[in-house]
């Protein structure tokens, strides 16, 4: 079930009475300790450091030759 909602198509199993609840937001704030990977560096976090933001940019348009 996981890996199917993070390809954006939830299974059957994510349901609400399976604790399975679905929004769009803008912004994602994570408090986590331990290590995370971001773009190959570990790194190490900690909830006394702040939450790790995982944020949307504005959409940008691709010049078309």
């Amino acid at each position: 079930t996981f890996i199917s909602i993070l390809r954006g198509k939830a299974n059957r199993n994510a349901t609400p009475q399976n604790g399975y609840h679905s929004a769009n937001c803008t912004t994602l704030n994570l408090f986590l300790d331990g290590h995370i990977n971001l773009d190959g560096e570990i790194l190490a976090v900690t909830r006394d450091t702040g939450p790790i933001q995982i944020a949307a940019t504005p959409a940008f348009e691709f010049i078309r030759l």
